[in-house]
């Protein structure tokens, strides 16, 4: 399979939604009403974690792994529950075109994502934007420059020089979303009532196997891989 750079986010929202995520491409800018739409689309979500990778991985593998990761292990979240799986969106990104670039504002807010690399004393920083952080939170480009620079853990003073110093390198995405039901439909069933039926046969079986001459149950099917 191809390899390239992916991450993985979650989200879940006011309005009983939850959406997770994972990132590795090429896409062009929308035009601005498939922007607003999907701003619109966005505002019912809040994220719900977001783990990822700038190093390049196999997508087979990796696209499952940082959704996973991002579900269960983003220390800045509780894991996912059983309950909020139909509430859930999946956001895929893949990164491509990674190209150097020539100072720190040498990037297109909406097009461009953006990493940071600098060393202050002995210590070094570095920090990430995916291309559509900037144009959801509204910044410009020395808003959020200034922003990634604090993300990186850097709280000196961010003067003239230092941003001279720091290397800026532009990368672009293509973001796909899945919902649970979006999930559900093209998988002609739902893994949950799968799970729910397992669970009854489970019950069943155990109670058998406490009589003698009982047999055993079968062991529950993964929800998120039925296969």
């Amino acid at each position: 399979p191809p390899s390239s750079r992916a991450a993985s986010w979650l989200s879940g929202g006011g309005s009983n939604h939850a959406a997770s995520g994972s990132s590795s491409g090429t896409s062009t800018p929308a035009n601005s009403d498939e922007q607003d739409s999907r701003q619109e689309e966005d505002a019912d979500f809040e994220l719900r974690g977001c783990i990822g990778t700038l190093a390049p991985r196999p997508l087979r593998t990796a696209i499952g792994e940082f959704a996973l990761t991002s579900a269960f292990r983003d220390g800045r979240f509780n894991p996912i529950a059983k309950h909020e799986l139909p509430h859930l969106r999946v956001a895929v990104s893949l990164l491509v075109n990674y190209e150097e670039c020539s100072h720190v504002h040498d990037w297109v807010i909406g097009v461009h994502g953006i990493i940071i690399a600098f060393r202050y004393g002995s210590a070094d920083y570095s920090a990430t934007y995916l291309p559509e952080v900037a144009q959801e939170q509204g910044w410009n480009q020395e808003e959020a420059v200034l922003c990634l620079i604090r993300k990186s853990g850097f709280y000196g003073e961010i003067c003239s020089n230092l941003l001279c110093r720091v290397q800026c390198t532009r990368y672009q995405s293509s973001k796909r979303r899945l919902t649970w039901s979006d999930y559900v439909m093209l998988q002609g069933r739902d893994p949950l009532e799968d799970l729910s039926h397992d669970n009854v046969q489970e019950r069943n079986s155990g109670a058998v196997a406490s009589s003698p001459g009982g047999g055993g149950g079968r062991p529950n099917r993964c929800p998120f891989f039925p296969w």
